[in-house]
């Protein structure tokens, strides 16, 4: 989802493990004990690869073009068959819990993953990134219940999200530094065509019975297509391995440590015990949150308790280790310091954890309530990535002259407060579609105005050799508020929805309130105008009123946030 722009010259360029060039060779001699031979073969190919703007660096941009829209469009399929993949196991209102694990973990990760790119490679981390895209999709297509195929989307979506970062931080480390929010709304260039194919294929898939196929299909394409990016890389690294040292030279950096050894480094570069930390205390404080249903017994439960008591501990013991014991932080402690920065991060995680707290049930919403069909309701879910599409790339150009990324972060949010309100009103049974579609036009277009803003402000006052990392930290904050968002839908969903069911279902179906609460097939198999479809009606949007009053409250946070932004300019540093 990024267009590269490459320097021509190499002199003062960031490559792809944070070292800079400043010659048109490196000497591998010159290499200090200190660092690692490993990472200076891979800054030699990436080097060379900078340099050469010609055929090879055409098929790269191109072929990452490729991955990127193959990506979009895999992504879309995937969430428009979700409700009904979840439903086949008579577990619709699981959808939010079936991704806040993944989300969780794919915002941790993302701090380790900039490191991991940094030091090995661009390349090396998208070949990463897929093997995880695609063994999570072949979970999902030969999954048997709805817990494997939540473990299956932790995988899925940490490769298909990975994916998307690592080309954008390629992308934007090879331009020039007051252009890079620019280049970030370029990178949503597929948001114009996937929007309208991922719908469509996904209704194609399903009424033909084989969605399973689906998932199998995206598996088999994704590495064939990538495969030609990666030999790509692999040749080049290969060619200038040979050009570069001898097959004893190799031979000498291998032996220099051994298994163990090398594991341990990277280990440490790594920061594995903090992803671990965070990984866990963030899970065990939302997942039990969001699997409580009705009533204090429930929430006040032993199980429930100590799964949130030992996510605390974790989360304590996180910071400790972090501040004093870690040997690399899990995060740069400057950043901490930084209040546009802090500003940037809540504007971005109050605007998720808003979205996030109807997101999940949305095409349902409009399948069961507007009785729009599984393709007519994707392209209404995907009008978010359209509208977020044109006005980021709008707004990256903006900002690339007149750098006044606070005011507009103020005006996205104010939009996306007014979109999130007027849901409130258009949540009745009788209400018009075309306020719907209107508010979520409007959080649309906010969405797009705050993605390029967001950057720029969480790149005011840095380098190149923190970018990537302060990027991640930002996509940290998205993905942690979209799971904190889950957390508090699932519940709002599964406790309010089935008692109103039973509430307003004729009595002749109530004996299956259970398994229409279950299946969002049960719910369309009531036709439009009888009295069960009716019930169900009114049942949702009262649930989906609620649903959106506390959308609309959570807003403050990212109020909160725009309080904090201080308007900057770039600094020379590298900002934006």
């Amino acid at each position: 989802m990024s267009e590269k722009q490459m320097k021509s010259p190499i002199t003062d360029t960031l490559h792809s493990d944070g070292h800079a060039a400043s010659d048109r060779s490196i000497d591998l001699r010159k290499t200090t004990s200190s660092q690692n031979p490993a990472v200076v073969l891979h800054t030699r190919a990436d080097y060379l690869t900078t340099s050469r703007p010609n055929v090879y660096t055409c098929l790269v941009i191109s072929g990452a073009f490729v991955i990127l829209l193959l990506n979009s469009l895999q992504m879309t399929v995937v969430s428009s068959l979700a409700p009904y993949v979840t439903s086949a196991f008579d577990s619709h209102s699981l959808l939010p819990v079936t991704t806040l694990v993944s989300s969780i973990v794919t915002g941790v990760m993302q701090l380790p993953l900039s490191r991991a790119i940094d030091r090995y490679g661009r390349p090396q981390g998208l070949v990463a990134m897929i093997f995880l895209d695609v063994l999570g999709l072949a979970i999902m297509a030969t999954c048997t219940n709805v817990k494997a195929y939540a473990a299956a989307q932790v995988l899925y979506i940490v490769g298909a999200d990975g994916i998307i970062y690592v080309v954008r931080v390629f992308a934007m480390d090879k331009v020039d530094v007051k252009a890079r929010s620019l280049v970030y709304g370029l990178s949503l260039y597929t948001y114009f065509i996937t929007p309208f194919a991922g719908p469509a294929l996904a209704q194609a898939y399903y009424k033909a019975g084989i969605w399973r196929w689906c998932f199998g299909s995206i598996a088999l394409i994704i590495p064939g297509v990538s495969g030609l990016l990666i030999s790509l890389f692999v040749w080049n690294e290969r060619k200038h391995r040979t050009t570069c040292q001898s097959k004893a030279s190799l031979q000498e950096v291998k032996e220099q440590n051994s298994i163990l050894q090398t594991a341990w480094s990277h280990a440490i570069d790594l920061d594995v015990i903090g992803v671990l930390l965070a990984c866990f205390g963030l899970g065990l404080v939302l997942l039990p949150l969001s699997l409580a249903t009705k009533g204090m017994s429930e929430w006040a439960s032993p199980t429930t308790i100590s799964m949130v008591v030992v996510g605390v501990l974790c989360l304590v013991a996180l910071v400790i280790y972090e501040a004093r014991f870690a040997p690399r932080s899990f995060v740069d402690f400057g950043l901490v310091r930084d209040r546009t920065a802090w500003g940037a991060c809540l504007c971005i995680g109050g605007q998720s954890l808003s979205l996030y707290m109807w997101w999940s049930y949305y095409t349902s919403f409009l399948q069961v309530v507007h009785f729009q069909s599984i393709k007519n309701a994707g392209y209404i879910l995907n009008t978010h990535q359209i509208g977020s599409g044109i006005f980021s790339i709008l707004t990256g150009l903006a900002l690339k002259y007149t750098h006044r990324f606070k005011a507009v972060n103020a005006v996205g949010v104010a939009l996306t407060t007014l979109g999130t309100g007027l849901m409130i009103y258009f949540s009745l049974p009788d209400s018009s579609f075309g306020g719907v579609l209107a508010s979520h036009i409007l959080i649309a277009i906010s969405s797009g105005m705050l993605a390029a803003s967001e950057v720029a402000a969480v790149l005011n006052d840095t380098d190149d050799d923190t970018f990537s990392m302060r990027i991640a930290v930002l996509f940290l904050f998205a993905w942690v508020g979209s799971a904190i968002g889950s957390t508090i839908a699932a519940p709002l969903w599964r406790s309010r929805f089935p008692y109103l069911l039973e509430k307003y279902l004729p009595d002749d179906i109530k004996p299956q309130a259970q398994h229409i609460y279950g299946s969002i097939s049960a719910q369309l198999s009531y036709a439009r105008g009888t009295p069960g479809r009716d019930a169900i009606i009114k049942a949702m949007t009262e649930t989906w009123k609620i649903m959106s009053i506390a959308g609309t409250a959570t807003l403050v946070m990212a109020w909160v946030g725009v309080l904090l932004l201080r308007e900057g300019r770039p600094n020379g540093k590298g900002s934006v």
